[in-house]
């Protein structure tokens, strides 16, 4: 195991780049993909002694394997991505300067923004104007700013028991270790992401419509598959839907939108998200005392359980469909459909209910799913002792 090397993830950036920039020729994918996998071995066979930069470097790393094999595989970018506005094959005609700067923004733009493949479902609200995306923006940043300062400085992060006897893991000090790192991962990932984009809309160097949100909002969460494909990032939805569809279309000759295409890619989905997690377990656990190819996380089978929950569900809520305890379409991702529904009328109080009950069937599914997860951070070291946070308001007050 050699140590990690910073012109090594530099010579990863340039390679997973250069042949974006470059003109089309025969074999160009293969070619740089077959090199970016050598340089990512590397990459993966290293350690920079600390699991949650190691962990770090597996998640980011692999996610741009994926999406350099959807961009370069599996697509013709040049053709197949244009900004909006432009044309399919404008990018030929760019000059260097010019191809550099669309290649860097096709390759480092994670939804779509401005593109034609932006994916669905991303909320741009507080964008229309630079005074309300800084006020929603900036007052949201404060608020998430002092709940994780809560979170970290009263939350039950220090005792964790070990929860793999226990089924229902009858210990609360447990469940609440999961949902206080739950709330601190979407906090601290909300901010990492949101805070460059308000100082730039600040300093003018940027259009707040360029910066939609980048978390769904929570009051979409009232089903297991929503969480997934409204709320959680979407970061890596673009490679994963391309290489789900390939795989449903291709190989399974599935027709689209049949349950075969459809559980096909939500599968090769989930497959591609417990290899992406497992890969960084991997990585963690080598800068701790456990075996170099075992994975304390147990990303495989913890995220293969999100796939099987969400497949219950689906199964589930077709069922009370059919015997009218749910309306029409309270399965599908049209949120319209809820209150254009002719059974639904007059009827809010009831879809008020049923959203509650569908927020506590994903609370409750999430912790059984998740606890095992959490626990094998924990243990792999990714997750310590408490973090220092620039400036704490619990502890200024707790000492005055």
């Amino acid at each position: 195991m050699k140590s990690f090397s910073m012109f090594d993830l530099v010579a990863f950036e340039v390679i997973f780049l250069t042949p974006l920039i470059l003109p089309p020729f025969p074999f160009r994918g293969v070619i740089f993909f077959s090199l970016l996998t050598v340089c990512y071995a590397g990459i993966v066979r290293s350690t920079t002694g600390e699991p949650l930069f190691d962990w770090c470097l597996g998640l980011s790393t692999t996610t741009q394997m994926f999406k350099s094999s959807d961009l370069l595989i599996l697509s013709d970018p040049e053709r197949d991505f244009w900004q909006n506005g432009k044309q399919s094959g404008d990018a030929l005609q760019l000059g260097p300067w010019e191809k550099t700067k669309w290649a860097a923004e096709l390759a480092y733009s994670p939804r779509g923004v401005g593109w034609n493949w932006e994916i669905p479902y991303i909320s741009y609200s507080g964008t229309k104007s630079r005074r309300s995306f800084l006020l929603s923006r900036g007052c949201r940043c404060v608020a998430y700013y002092l709940l994780l300062d809560v979170i970290n400085n009263a939350g039950p992060l220090p005792g964790f028991p070990g929860v793999h006897d226990h089924l229902f893991f009858d210990s609360l000090n447990a469940v609440a270790f999961v949902w206080s790192f739950a709330i601190s991962a979407y906090i601290s990932f909300w901010l990492a992401q949101t805070l460059p984009y308000v100082l730039l809309v600040l300093l003018g160097l940027a259009s707040p419509e360029d910066f939609a949100h980048v978390l769904g909002p929570a009051s979409a969460m009232f089903t297991f598959r929503r969480l997934w494909g409204r709320v959680w990032h979407q970061i890596a939805r673009r490679q994963i839907s391309s290489h789900g569809c390939l795989i449903a279309r291709k190989l399974l000759r599935a027709p689209p939108g049949s349950i075969r295409s459809r559980y096909a890619q939500l599968y090769v989905g989930f497959a591609i998200g417990a290899t992406t997690h497992a890969v960084a377990g991997l990585m963690a656990a080598r800068s701790s005392s456990h075996s170099r190819w075992e994975d304390p996380t147990c990303a495989l089978r913890v995220f293969a359980s999100y796939a099987v929950v969400i497949t219950m569900e689906d199964g589930l809520i077709q069922l009370m469909e059919r015997c009218r305890i749910l309306p029409p379409g309270w399965g599908r991702d049209d949120l319209k459909s809820l209150t254009e529904s002719s059974r639904m009328e007059g009827k809010r109080r009831l879809v008020c209910w049923r959203r509650v009950f569908g927020y506590i069937w994903v609370v409750f599914w999430l912790t059984v799913t998740s606890v095992s997860y959490v626990e094998g951070l924990k243990t792999a070291g990714v997750i310590g002792p408490r973090f220092k946070l620039p400036f704490s308001v619990v502890r200024y007050v707790s000492r005055s």
